[in-house]
């Protein structure tokens, strides 16, 4: 932490030296301004002046100087992994990729969803009328965006965390006249306004919480399957519950299984371009990473349409592309400045 300020110290006189306009002033501020963020999210300093390790992860925290976009990310409630995350859309009767997005490692998966959407409507020149996807998509903040804008949504309602207790799908819930019956058969409507995180967690939202009244839950036959402790039952309706809810119920259909299934054809052209390489990420920033992704969709889409149409005329276009990669791939530094104008373009 002592060298940490000499040298921030250091980067401050040479900032005033050559002024902040400048390249190598906006250069040492920038290299200062990460210095900064490192010293923040990983040290503290105590009341007696000695600097301590924080105890836990910071939150959006930077993983890597090399490149600061990289975050924390999990694949699953055990695998984690430091880097990006991509987006990729396909359109589920011809298989063709629409678009792709990178996304920061710790970023929810429908993050930007209506922006990829609606780009998707403008490179095919129609509208989306339905989209499919995992249970990523089926939150009721991603509904209500898309229902607004007349689009429905096939997806897995998120599930529920186990508790060993009744759940709130085993409580009928009934938004018009503002009360809910437990399964035991118990009517309740008495409900408080509480404030809780949304499922990003960035915004507050109001919430209709009902609490059933302690004597009957007390003395309920069902109790031991209900609740612990001596608190009461409460049950708190999520912002969108009515979408959720008729969600929850077509999920119950034959219908819902056909639509569904047809999620497996963006589940082949993400397998496509893993064999293609977007495992790693080659370059450095979400930026560059997004150029590889854009390339290995361009090879996906060409070797699809190759299996459909003249063989002779989908090799030479496939050659085209792949050659590109390749002397992507091999560039030397020099050669940055190019790949960077490209990609501004």
């Amino acid at each position: 932490m002592r060298d940490a300020k000499g040298l921030l110290e250091v980067a401050k006189e040479g900032i005033s030296r050559h002024g902040a306009d400048s390249d190598v002033g906006r250069s040492i501020s920038s290299g200062a301004d990460l210095l900064c963020a490192l010293l923040i999210q990983d040290i503290k300093e105590t009341s007696d002046g000695k600097a301590e390790i924080v105890k836990g992860v910071a939150k959006d925290r930077i993983v890597s100087v090399t490149d600061p976009e990289m975050r924390h990310g999990r694949k699953s409630a055990h695998q984690r992994f430091d880097g990006h995350k991509a987006t990729v859309v396909a359109d589920a009767e011809t298989g063709l990729i629409t678009d792709v997005e990178i996304l920061p490692g710790n970023a929810h998966d429908s993050q930007n969803v209506m922006e990829v959407v609606e780009r998707c409507e403008e490179a095919m020149g129609q509208k989306v009328e339905e989209v499919i996807g995992d249970s990523a998509y089926g939150s009721g903040g991603v509904r209500q965006q898309l229902a607004k804008s007349g689009r429905h949504v096939v997806a897995r309602v998120p599930p529920l965390p186990p508790t060993g207790k009744f759940t709130k799908r085993d409580f009928k819930i009934d938004e018009k006249h503002d009360r809910v019956t437990c399964p035991a058969g118990h009517v309740c409507d008495d409900f408080s306004v509480v404030s809780s995180n949304s499922g990003s967690g960035r915004d507050k939202q109001k919430r209709k919480r009902f609490t059933f009244d302690a004597k009957v839950c007390s003395a309920c036959p069902l109790r031991s399957k209900c609740v612990t402790g001596i608190a009461p039952r409460s049950i708190t309706l999520h912002p969108q519950e009515d979408l959720l809810q008729s969600a929850r119920d077509f999920q119950r259909t034959p219908e819902f299984r056909k639509e569904h299934s047809l999620r497996i054809v963006v589940e082949h052209r993400i397998a496509r371009l893993i064999q293609l390489g977007i495992r790693k990420a080659r370059y450095l920033g979400r930026r560059k990473t997004l150029f590889q992704v854009f390339m290995a969709a361009a090879v996906a889409n060409l070797t699809l349409i190759a299996n459909a149409t003249d063989p002779m005329r989908a090799f030479v276009s496939i050659f085209v592309v792949l050659t590109f990669a390749v002397s992507l791939r091999f560039a030397r530094p020099e050669h940055q400045k190019w790949t960077n104008g490209l990609l501004a373009a």
